[in-house]
């Protein structure tokens, strides 16, 4: 790479670290530094440039291997172009071919406009089989715990936003009448039921046959507010870690969207200009990542999601692999790598770029990896319900000398509804990838990968 590039000293001042910008982070006894001593630093790192530069020309010269590297007599690349291709007359789509990449390769898009078009409209065409006929709905979505009103389980639009930011007294009439619809209200209440039934037995045996503890009631009143504080802590911080841990799921998805676009525009700028069968293959397997990543987490099987954007040999590689989506992007990193080492293929520069948003991907990837498969500590999750669970036990001794039996029960309830409710909350956030929104994320990652290819291709030339 420095032999080869007109920069060189720019190079290995980023190498070796010497950019002015980091001046900024020093210590102020740093900050010090005298022009002299700089100037010796630049001198220095100008010389070792020198001598790297003669030393690789002169080895490449007397290294038939290095000499070589850099070209590729063919590269296998699946085939997304139809019939109506000069260089592919008797192949037909998704076939495999060998492309020769020997030579320099064009800048632009023109001299393959035509067929990178047509890889288009195969594309769009697959993009609809997915959406409409192999995945018109998510079937994996926990549609029994979707809630009726505004719902995290899909993606928002402006309508959803107005209704859920209304005035306060319409809001709040709202949730009042669709109580009953309320997916929280249906799971919360068995055992809201338990603890009616619970209050009901306290206080009439308590009354029949032990009516002593009715004397002294304040103190044991006294005893459950005390207890209630260290309870609702609890409660507080399991539910602040499972929303961390939800943000965290949704953030990893919305840097996976924009990665893959980021990614997507990289390749079309760069790599489908100088191997256009290659950039049509890494980007059906952008179009593809989305859906791996789903199938993954959600144990679904995406081998015909995948079998309809790869080629044959491509699906049954990654179907082979143990985690398909960190294959797709072994997939597109492998055919990066080729283009940068033919002769006059990617600059270090976008090579670069492209590496850091495949890494970024990875990185989306293994964030939801280890958030699947590491839960809030169970510890914590057994503590609190023991807690809670004890609490509303002793609540109804607290209260019968003080309430009718019919208030005891009441309030018993309502208590176990709040303070249950926001156990059950924060236990249902702690697994989101039931809830999430995957399938049209899933579906925004293609459509952006789309629209990229769509921009280079009916992008009007300048001026």
């Amino acid at each position: 790479i420095i032999s080869s590039s007109p920069h060189s000293s720019s190079i290995i001042y980023r190498r070796i670290g010497l950019r002015t910008e980091m001046v900024q982070d020093l210590s102020p006894r740093a900050k010090n530094v005298n022009l002299s001593q700089k100037g010796i630093v630049v001198f220095m790192a100008t010389v070792i440039t020198g001598s790297v530069h003669l030393w690789v020309s002169a080895f490449q010269q007397h290294s038939p291997i290095l000499a070589k590297s850099r070209t590729r007599a063919s590269v296998s690349y699946p085939l997304y172009f139809s019939q109506r291709c000069p260089t592919t007359t008797n192949l037909s789509l998704g076939q495999s071919m060998s492309m020769d990449v020997s030579h320099t390769a064009p800048s632009t898009l023109e001299p393959y406009r035509i067929h990178i078009s047509e890889a288009l409209d195969s594309l769009r065409r697959d993009r609809h089989r997915i959406v409409h006929s192999l995945r018109p709905t998510d079937l994996t979505l926990a549609h029994a715990s979707v809630s009726f009103e505004s719902t995290y389980t899909r993606l928002w639009s402006r309508t959803d936003w107005e209704r859920h930011c209304s005035p306060s007294v319409r809001r709040y009439t709202r949730h009042l009448l669709c109580w009953n619809l309320s997916s929280t209200a249906r799971r919360v209440f068995p055992a809201v039921c338990v603890q009616a039934l619970w209050a009901a037995a306290v206080t009439t045996g308590v009354r029949a046959f032990l009516p002593a503890l009715l004397v002294g009631s304040g103190t044991y009143v006294g005893a459950a507010s005390i207890l209630l504080g260290p309870t609702v802590f609890l409660l507080t911080l399991r539910a602040n870690a499972s929303l961390t841990r939800m943000l965290a799921v949704r953030a990893a998805w919305g840097k996976t969207v924009l990665h893959a676009r980021t990614a997507a525009g990289l390749l079309t700028t760069y790599l489908l200009p100088l191997d256009p069968r290659g950039g049509i293959a890494a980007l059906r397997c952008l179009c593809a990542l989305g859906w791996s990543m789903k199938a993954r987490q959600r144990s679904e099987d995406d081998g015909d999601v995948l079998g309809a954007l790869l080629s044959e040999d491509e699906a049954s590689w990654v179907v082979g692999r143990p985690k398909r989506d960190v294959a797709l992007l072994g997939r597109v990193r492998e055919i990066v790598a080729r283009a940068a080492a033919m002769e006059g293929g990617i600059d270090f520069t976008p090579h670069g770029l492209l590496e850091t948003a495949l890494q970024d991907l990875d990185g989306c990837v293994g964030a939801c990896e280890s958030l699947y498969a590491s839960p809030t500590p169970p510890t914590y999750t057994r503590h609190t319900s023991r807690v809670l669970t004890t609490w509303l036990a002793l609540l109804p001794f607290a209260l019968v000398g003080i309430f009718s039996p019919l208030a005891v029960v009441l309030v018993c309830m309502v208590a176990s509804y709040v303070l249950i409710g926001i156990d059950e909350i924060g236990v249902e956030i702690e697994y989101p990838f039931p809830f999430m929104p995957m399938q049209q994320l899933s579906t925004v990652v293609m459509d952006d990968v789309i629209a990229q290819l769509e921009g280079a291709v009916f992008m009007p030339p300048l001026p």
